[in-house]
């Protein structure tokens, strides 16, 4: 009995299971109301949405909002655990990606008094265009050589080149284009257009670095918990407080 014993206590005495050690998720995001924010509370709907999706599994979430190429480059490098990103053939390479979280609808922005007059991409040519280094805008401009492009940090710097003329367009997502027009009407309304034509969808997933030991478990984590916030409506109502329509 006291061997039994003795056995039990040792037992008792090793170190956690390899679920415990990951009770934490860190997250990287960069500065990007609506969806990634640390001027709003909770952090934006992208970064509600996956701390309600690993609650479900019992898992808690941090974020740090930092330039997109930095966030993106610490979890390839596996400083942290996850970030969420657009869909690119470039990032399935390196990254395991979740279900798919949301859908962005990519559209031109520019000048009001700059008329951009397109029916191709090729007619874009002639047109300078602002870019966020090391973010998926479109990807058939994004790879290719023959557009004038330059590349910013940040979405507002984007927008603001454009605004002072030293760049023809930007590619950004309707839903961010609306968010800084209602937040800085001043600033933007009246000043800044976006055409009625979606460019492309672009859909956002959560990724994680292949080389991280742990990537499978937190995919499969994720995805668990996505289909369920789904399905008790917690997710729907997530995209209602933030004003935005569901996307299939």
């Amino acid at each position: 009995m006291r061997y039994v014993m003795a056995l039990l206590c040792a037992l008792l005495c090793v170190s956690p299971p390899v679920m415990a050690e990951i009770e934490n998720i860190t997250l990287t995001a960069n500065e990007w109301p609506p969806y990634t924010s640390d001027h709003i509370e909770g952090g934006g709907l992208v970064i509600e949405l996956i701390t309600a999706a690993f609650a479900e599994e019992g898992i808690r979430t941090q974020y740090q909002i930092m330039p997109w190429a930095r966030a993106i480059a610490s979890v390839e490098a596996r400083e942290a655990d996850a970030v969420a990103a657009w869909d690119s053939s470039e990032r399935r390479e390196t990254f395991h990606f979740s279900d798919r979280l949301l859908l962005n609808n990519m559209v031109l922005v520019k000048r009001d008094n700059n008329p951009v007059y397109w029916q191709t991409l090729d007619d874009l040519k002639p047109y300078s265009f602002v870019l966020v280094r090391g973010a998926v805008s479109l990807e058939a401009i994004d790879q290719a050589s023959d557009f004038k492009k330059n590349y910013v940090t940040t979405e507002e710097t984007a927008i603001d080149l454009v605004l002072k003329g030293r760049a023809d367009l930007t590619i950004r997502d309707q839903g961010i284009v609306e968010y800084l027009i209602q937040q800085q009407p001043e600033r933007f309304a009246g000043r800044i257009d976006f055409s009625g034509k979606t460019l492309g969808r672009n859909a956002l997933h959560l990724v994680v670095s292949k080389q991280h030991p742990r990537a499978s478990w937190i995919i499969t984590s994720f995805n668990r918990g996505l289909k369920k916030i789904k399905h008790s409506g917690q997710y729907q109502a997530l995209m209602a407080k933030y004003g935005m329509t569901l996307s299939e």
